[in-house]
Parts: structure tokens; C-alpha cells; sequence
């Protein structure tokens, strides 16, 4: 049997590191602001046969009403072009009769030709537009890399914080 408290111990340090690189990564692959502060480490759960602990992004909704959750799968797996479905998709105002309107980064002139509807407006660099096919997003994968980066220290401090106790008739012994 192990000392439950103690591996709870570990666990969380575990955890708390890998969250670390986790935000770390994220916020070195540019991903939305929203997301390096809502990593959270919950509370170790730990049984007589397991342990476990969750690493999560909380629910909080920005103003279109995405989660950082949302964010994090979208970088994490890309989209459009970058992702599942290797085609464009379009994105419309939420408004029937809007605009999209954005910085318009793009120094080549605007190409409507994907979709004759859209009638480029773009004046002193920002773009107004009924419509837009989006490529998609790239993916910038960091969950399985900061695992990786952190495997082995992880292992370590779990390690460190089990402790066995082996029962044999009237002695006990300890492990560490």
C-alpha cells in the first residue's frame, strides 16, 4: 500500500510543472492572450489502487462567445486548410447584413474570386466585408511537446513522493 498524501503531494508538484510549460509554450507560440491564464491545476484525486490529477482550461467565454478550451484545440490541431478538412470555410458577420471588419495586413490586393458575392472594401488598411473564406489556422501543437520537456523531471518528483508499505505479518516496512 502507498502513502496516499504523499502521492497526492507529487502528483500536484507533477502537475504544477507541467501546467508551467504548457503556458510557457503557449505563449511562446503566440497563441490567444486568453489562454496562458487559464491553465489550471485541479486537486489530486488519489484511491487505493490510483491516482490521478487534472490539468484544465477554465469555461470563461470571450465577447464571440469562445473558451480558451476552444482556443487551445483550434492551435492545437489547426484548421481549414491546416486541419481535418484541408478546405477553406467561410466566416460571416453574426448579424444578417454585417460587415466583418479587420486590420487588413495583407500588402497583395484583395482576391474575391473564391467568392463572387464578397465585394472588397479596403481603405486605409482596414477591410470591410460581407464575407471571407478563411485558410484556416496552422497548427501550433504544444501539449505532447510540453509533456516530452517534462517527463522525466515529472517522474522524478513523483517518485520521490511514493512511498510503499509492505505488510508481513506483525512487520512492517517501508519503501521508499
Amino acid at each position: 500500500m502507498y502513502n496516499k498524501e504523499k502521492l497526492a503531494r507529487g502528483l500536484t508538484l507533477a502537475a504544477d510543472i507541467l501546467a508551467q510549460e504548457i503556458r510557457s509554450l503557449a505563449k511562446d507560440q503566440h497563441y490567444p492572450k486568453e489562454v496562458v491564464p487559464s491553465i489550471q491545476v485541479g486537486t489530486a484525486e488519489v484511491t487505493e489502487t490510483a491516482g490521478r490529477i487534472a490539468i484544465t482550461s477554465d469555461g470563461s467565454r470571450d465577447e464571440y462567445g469562445y473558451t480558451p478550451y476552444d482556443m487551445i484545440v483550434v492551435y492545437e490541431l489547426g484548421t481549414g486548410v491546416h486541419g481535418a478538412t484541408g478546405k477553406k470555410y467561410p466566416i460571416k458577420p453574426r448579424k444578417d447584413g454585417g460587415l466583418l471588419v479587420f486590420e487588413w495586413l495583407n500588402r497583395a490586393p484583395y482576391d474575391s474570386s473564391e467568392d463572387s458575392t464578397n465585394k472588397a472594401n479596403i481603405r486605409n488598411g482596414m477591410a470591410y466585408l460581407p464575407s471571407v473564406m478563411h485558410p484556416g489556422v496552422k497548427a501550433k501543437p504544444i501539449l505532447d511537446t510540453a509533456i516530452k520537456n517534462k517527463q522525466a523531471q515529472m517522474l522524478e518528483i513523483i517518485g520521490q513522493n511514493l512511498e510503499f508499505k509492505i505488510f508481513d505479518g506483525p512487520r512492517v516496512e517501508i519503501i521508499r
